[in-house]
């Protein structure tokens, strides 16, 4: 008999699911309740006004859906609750429009045993299918660690245990150095957070904005990150039109979790992001480091500002170069010195990359 306990379906194996909470997957997943009418309407017209204005602005854009859990890991789901199938049909099938269930079908893990998420190895799979989508040409391939990690349905369950995973740590055979800064400290909750990226290493030389929900922000954001020079993430279920017209992205994306396809709103109500999102009363400024706010001050008004937008981004560039060589020394002292070489081209007057330029010399020639 399967147990169901805190909004928390356990499957077997040790499996759990999310059941009940704000927005009653199973019972949609089960067709006890189904989208009404209006939000399908609003979901369609969302994404085609989208479409169709990146369209116009020459702008690569995707909207991805990340499908439910239990779709995707339907073996390990009580006898109870496996007569399922997705909240999507024939009306959801539009160009620009990523569902990608079978491609986290096919990767054996690809989603947390006791967490709601997808795994990096499963976010990697969607990065993957994005880029070849957008970029041609392009393969990734990801370097990963062991880590131990305890679940949100986990905590929700009750239990103390942790699961062990792999972490995505960077794009095998190339170095990135990504900086990171965000406001997340600063909120109560998710809605309106803000992490800004930026590789000093990129592979492709563009901008990414992205708004959507915590499966982007878990992982996806970090290997776009390793991969691209900018990624602007912002935690909102709308297209803020207005930052795309400021922040001149190159590839746009927006997502949601099958789950809260129920609950989509109309992009017509979203608020103005420079009243709400981007202003910085939304958050506890005190919480939240004074870098991020100098970051998006730069990043926003990079148009109007282009010396001071490429000075900062110089700065840095170089500060994120000199972390990695700092952290790449104990292997190869080498490396470490083409990284101080290459950050000292962007600041050539710093005077402290050029006394670890002389070190990682002295040792390089020993």
């Amino acid at each position: 008999m399967s147990l169901s306990k805190n909004n928390v379906l356990e499957g077997s194996d040790g499996w759990l699911f999310l059941n009940g909470g704000n927005h009653h997957p199973f019972e949609y997943l089960q067709s006890k309740k189904y989208v009404n009418n209006l939000v399908k309407e609003a979901f369609v017209d969302n994404h085609l006004s989208r479409f169709d204005y990146c369209n116009r602005k020459k702008i690569k854009y995707s909207h991805v859906v990340f499908p439910s859990k239990p779709l995707v890991r339907r073996d390990k789901l009580p006898k109870t609750h496996n007569a399922i199938k997705p909240l999507f049909d024939e009306e959801y099938k539009l160009d620009g429009l990523e569902y990608p269930l079978e491609i986290l079908k096919n990767i054996e893990t690809s989603f947390f045993r006791t967490d709601t998420h997808t795994t990096p190895k499963g976010s990697f799979g969607i990065f993957q299918h994005l880029c070849k989508t957008h970029f041609e040409n392009i393969s990734f391939h990801a370097d990963y660690s062991l880590r131990n990690k305890k679940g949100d349905l986990a905590t929700m369950f009750g239990m103390t245990e942790t699961e062990e995973y792999e972490e995505f740590i960077g794009l095998k055979n190339h170095t990135s150095a990504v900086i990171k800064f965000t406001n997340r400290a600063g909120l109560t909750g998710n809605t309106g957070q803000i992490s800004y990226y930026r590789n000093a290493l990129p592979v492709i030389n563009s901008r990414v904005l992205v708004f959507g929900d915590s499966f982007f922000e878990d992982a996806l954001n970090l290997q776009f990150a390793h991969a691209f020079k900018e990624v602007l993430y912002i935690r909102t279920q709308f297209f803020m039109y207005e930052i795309i017209d400021f922040y001149k992205p190159d590839f746009v994306l927006s997502g949601q979790a099958e789950r809260y396809v129920p609950s989509t709103k109309s992009d017509a109500n979203r608020p103005f992001p420079f009243i709400g999102l981007l202003n910085r009363n939304f958050y506890e400024q005190k919480n939240v480091d004074q870098k991020f706010e100098l970051a998006l001050s730069y990043v926003m008004q990079s148009q109007k500002d282009e010396a001071g937008y490429k000075k900062w981004c110089h700065d840095m560039d170089a500060f994120a170069l000199m972390r990695k060589a700092k952290e790449v020394s104990t292997v190869s002292s080498e490396k470490a010195l083409s990284l101080i070489r290459a950050a000292r081209k962007l600041v050539p007057e710093n005077e402290y990359l050029a006394s670890l330029e002389s070190q990682f010399l002295s040792i390089s020639e020993e």
